[in-house]
Formats: structure tokens, sequence, C-alpha cells
């Protein structure tokens, strides 16, 4: 998942737009903009803060899929 889509998944399971987005998650609205309009990707720092603060949490988990034949 592209940081484009995460925030836009964020912002529809929070009800938010993109400036109620902004204060709520404390990222600057010009980031969340430019993150919506894939100009630039905000650091895994900056996402997972605004997911907390949202109440959510990143995680990753392995693929089911084999690297070596």
């Amino acid at each position: 998942m592209q940081a484009d889509e995460l925030l836009r998944e964020l912002m529809k399971n929070a009800g938010l737009n993109a400036a109620d987005f902004s204060r709520a998650s404390n990222m600057a609205e010009s980031v969340v903009s430019r993150t919506l309009s894939g100009k630039t990707v905000p650091t895994l720092n900056k996402v997972d803060a605004a997911a907390r603060t949202l109440g959510y949490e990143l995680t990753l988990s392995p693929w089911s899929v084999r690297l070596f034949a």
C-alpha cells in the first residue's frame, strides 16, 4: 500500500476530509495535500504517528511468498 492510499484509508475510516485529517493527526496540511497528490512520500514515522493519533497501529507481517526456489 502506498502512502497516499494509506492516508486515504485513514481519512475514510475516520470520516475526515484532508483539512480535518491534518488537524487531527498533527500532520501539516501541505504534507497531506502533497501526499494525496503523489508529489511526496512522508516518512514512516510521520505516517505511523498520524495513524496512532487516530487510533490505528501500523504493523508489518511476512508475506507467504517463497523467495528462494
